[in-house]
């Protein structure tokens, strides 16, 4: 299960198999569908990006069997992908340095003015992303939750604890001061997303997808939120068409980077 159509073709049988369900369920086992799809989901990379570069890798060929490409070091990377996809002015969010340099720092300095870094999750996952997007507006341009389990409580225990409280987004939305809304005066609706299915184990996600959305709205803070059909269900397919659809919808079709 390398990409996309191979865990459509092949996802039924793994999740349906009832011996790795009850070993997930009474065994503490992760389901092995988890792993499968979490290699595949890599190809939703691919479907947005004109390559993707492993700089060092220890097994190159097990890179290579991924659909990635490799090279010793950034530089030979940089090279090749200015060669055959970005041409000689690529646009470039971070490079490593060996020494300091006063010229990359000011650059980086006026391009860290405003945030382009993303981050996206399923699951608890999504929580991370918003979070992130929420506590570090100034660092996070935008974030996708995707069947996000946002109710703290339930893993953390109180938000009476400031630790907790901060960050529990349901809680610390409904706290003043906790939240920089200045920093969100300029923010618009798509730069957060949450998305939730009706399908199979998608109660949990829905009720806080749900108490999210309407936390946010009474905070003044912008937000999208959908809640897609009874198919939906709590599982990597789903997450794959709607990050896919939703990454289209942020950046434009065919804006591939290398």
């Amino acid at each position: 299960m390398n990409e996309l159509p191979d865990m459509d073709r092949l996802g039924q049988y793994f999740a349906t198999n009832e011996e790795y369900i009850r070993k997930y369920r009474f065994t503490n086992a992760f389901h092995p569908f988890h792993g499968f799809s979490m290699m595949s989901c890599g190809h939703i990379a691919e479907m947005n990006t004109s390559a993707i570069y492993i700089v060092g890798a220890q097994e190159p060929g097990i890179a290579r069997g991924m659909g990635l490409k490799t090279r010793a070091t950034f530089e030979e990377a940089l090279q090749d992908a200015m060669k055959k996809y970005v041409g000689p002015n690529p646009r470039i969010l971070a490079l490593p340095a060996d020494e300091p340099n006063a010229e990359a720092d000011e650059n980086a300095a006026k391009a860290a003015s405003t945030p382009v870094l993303w981050c996206a999750g399923v699951d608890t996952g999504a929580y991370q992303a918003v979070n992130c997007r929420l506590r570090r507006p100034e660092v996070f341009g935008g974030a996708i939750g995707l069947s996000g389990l946002y109710d703290m409580s339930r893993f953390l225990g109180s938000a009476e604890d400031d630790l907790v409280l901060r960050n529990a987004p349901l809680a610390y939305l409904t706290e003043t001061g906790l939240v920089d809304k200045k920093a969100f005066a300029k923010a618009e609706e798509n730069d957060l997303i949450l998305c939730a299915g009706q399908g199979s184990y998608e109660e949990e996600a829905q009720a806080d997808t749900r108490a999210l959305s309407e936390a946010l709205t009474a905070a003044g803070l912008p937000a999208h939120c959908e809640f897609w059909g009874s198919d939906v269900s709590h599982d990597w397919y789903w997450w794959g068409k709607e990050l896919h659809l939703f990454a289209e919808r942020i950046f434009g079709e065919g804006g591939s980077h290398a």
